[in-house]
């Protein structure tokens, strides 16, 4: 494993599909108090696991991997399918990412921006989506940072029911050209 400074070698970052073996890990990282204060409610995110593992394409999700190790969670959807509205000027066919690593001592190891890398490509090797999004905290600065260094923009804030603000950050597929998350 990398030291605490070194960022995670590509190859060591895998994303294979979620798998009922997995399910424990990820039921528990929604529990964990690094991952709640971003996702929320446990029980709901455990409704959305479920959904997302039965959903057809353009939705799914994975489980992400170091060196064969769980130790994250990420999902898609197309927003207009999950959510049942178009809203925030988002285009038809707009693919929503949501990510955790639930490994609290593997947070800022670059194993976040690795794996959004490996599913952007996955999403688009699958078919055309116009836009991609990821709604983040405004207080969540390391994730700001993290989507930012693979291209998303920020493009407005939106006040969230609890009161909070996030940012809505989206990228261009017509601006991506495939990479392995160096």
């Amino acid at each position: 494993m990398p030291s605490e400074n070194q960022k995670t070698p590509v190859s060591e970052v895998t994303l294979p599909p979620v798998a009922d073996p997995h399910i424990p890990a990820i039921l528990d990282w929604f529990e964990a108090p690094h991952v709640r204060r971003w996702w929320g409610d446990p029980r709901v995110n455990a409704s959305e696991l479920i959904w997302h593992r039965k959903a057809p394409p353009p939705s799914g999700c994975r489980t992400v991997c170091l060196s064969e190790t769980p130790v994250g969670y990420i999902q898609w959807t197309d927003f207009k399918a999950y959510f049942g509205t178009m809203a925030y000027g988002l285009p038809a066919g707009t693919i929503d990412i949501d990510i955790l690593i639930g490994e609290t001592d593997l947070t800022g190891k670059g194993i976040g921006p690795r794996a959004m890398t490996q599913t952007i490509n996955l999403i688009l090797s699958q078919g055309a989506a116009p836009l991609l999004s990821v709604f983040v905290s405004s207080k969540n600065g390391a994730a700001i940072r993290a989507y930012a260094s693979i291209g998303f923009e920020k493009k407005q804030t939106i006040e969230t029911d609890a009161g909070g603000v996030e940012w809505l950050m989206t990228l261009d597929p017509s601006r991506w050209s495939a990479r392995d998350g160096d």
